[in-house]
């Protein structure tokens, strides 16, 4: 009879203090069963300061959780292990809170007061000279308190509505594409409909291309710039050739997406927030895309004889290392100066190219020249010396340099006899 009395007492206490026994599951029910707890006592009262009864109370913290409700004096009782740091969500048909209550580390048996706001629903209203403004975002804040209450973007009718909010004073601001970013404070009781006004804007951008490659950066002419936003290209760009540069006007308050192309230099895209400053400068350094060229001492070589050639990267720079090709023989790798000697073994066109890594070159023609061809047949005269002798044979058939058996000696006779018989007629 005593035990009875004993747990009727216990049971009317708990009623009147309005305690609720954790949720089966939650980290304190766990596996020692009865972990180190401590009382968390939690007040809930309006933003005149009344209590607030039959308020519903999640209590959440790292590895479970308790609900329970608020009796007529606004409080309630929640037992949760020591150490942890809870917070508070509260939920009435007539009462809202933005944003949960927080508690510090708990030690020991704590009490927690939580103000709680008449429910209320604000409507803004986004429209420029022409009409109602679509997809502007709108961000709601409550006075004095720097977090965002509810954000999100207006329809179509340019609305954007944000239901169950605490009553008070609130601030909306309005961002849009192309326009000024706009602020509106209003009183929100109820339901609350406040109309914004933006107005559009645009700011002068500058662009400059740079090639950065070296130390002193050089400026990148006929590079063409592109600019975008949510997919559609808003303008086209080409830079000059003295500095690299271009402009543009652009709508303030937006990101547009950036790419920079070049026939010579690898294509880069960026990404560019352009404010409500007065004017934008954007630099972008490109580089040469990746190439080989392969330069000849000469065109052409006898059989036997090498070409010196050199091969060189995108920028003009000696390349070490890359292997060198005559047609679809690799013939050698170039040294540090990028210089190799390539045999000519043949007559006839072939082509040299290199290669280093993935990237190769353009073919260089050469000719193989065979200077001798057939090799020609060499003949040789032998004249045998004259004698000195004079010989009066008549027969005689030696070379004497006249007719066979008429030597030097008969010429002379011969003419002695015409000489007399000249004499004889005159």
């Amino acid at each position: 009879m005593h035990r009875t009395a004993v747990l009727v007492a216990a049971l009317l206490v708990t009623s009147a203090v309005g305690v609720a026994a954790p949720v089966a599951g939650s980290a304190e029910r766990g596996a020692t069963g009865t972990a180190d707890l401590v009382t968390l006592e939690i007040a809930v009262t309006d933003d005149d300061g009344d209590p607030v009864g039959q308020a519903d109370v999640n209590v959440t913290y790292d590895g479970g959780y308790n609900e329970t409700t608020t009796v007529s004096n606004g409080r309630a009782l929640v037992d949760v292990p020591r150490g942890v740091t809870p917070e508070i969500r509260v939920s009435h048909d007539d009462y809202v809170r933005n944003f949960p209550a927080r508690i510090g580390e708990m030690t020991e048996t704590t009490t927690a007061n939580v103000t709680v706001y008449p429910r209320a629903t604000a409507v803004v209203e986004v429209a420029d000279a022409n009409g109602a403004i679509e997809n502007a975002r709108v961000f709601l804040k409550k006075e004095g308190d720097p977090r965002t209450v509810d954000r999100g973007r207006t329809n179509a009718d340019g609305v954007f509505e944000a239901e169950d909010v605490e009553a008070g004073t609130y601030t909306a601001t309005v961002v849009k594409e192309g326009y000024l970013e706009t602020t509106s404070e209003f009183n929100v009781q109820g339901t609350v409909t406040e109309s914004v006004d933006i107005e559009g804007a645009r700011t002068n951008v500058g662009f400059t291309v740079l090639d950065a490659y070296f130390e002193n950066a050089t400026p990148v002419g006929d590079a063409t710039i592109s600019l975008a936003n949510g997919g559609e290209t808003v303008a086209t760009l080409t830079t000059d050739n003295r500095a690299g540069e271009a402009a543009t006007r652009l709508g303030v308050n937006t990101e547009y997406a950036v790419t920079v192309e070049h026939p010579e230099y690898d294509t880069i895209e960026r990404e560019l927030a352009v404010d409500e400053q007065e004017s934008i400068d954007a630099t972008y350094n490109i580089t040469r895309s990746a190439a080989l060229s392969v330069n000849a001492s000469r065109n052409s070589a006898a059989v036997g004889e090498t070409i010196r050639v050199v091969v060189t990267d995108e920028y003009g720079e000696a390349v070490g290392d890359a292997a060198v090709f005559r047609d679809d023989t690799e013939v050698g790798t170039t040294d540090a100066n990028g210089v190799l000697s390539v045999p000519i073994t043949s007559a006839g066109e072939f082509e040299i190219t290199a290669e280093n890594g993935s990237v190769g070159s353009e073919p260089v023609t050469v000719e193989g020249i065979d200077e001798g061809g057939e090799e020609p047949t060499t003949t040789t005269t032998t004249t045998e010396p004259q004698s000195t002798t004079t010989n009066t044979t008549e027969d005689d058939s030696s070379d004497g340099g006249g007719l066979p058996g008429f030597t030097a000696g008969a010429a002379i006779v011969a003419l002695a006899g015409a000489l007399v018989a000249l004499r004889r007629r005159g």
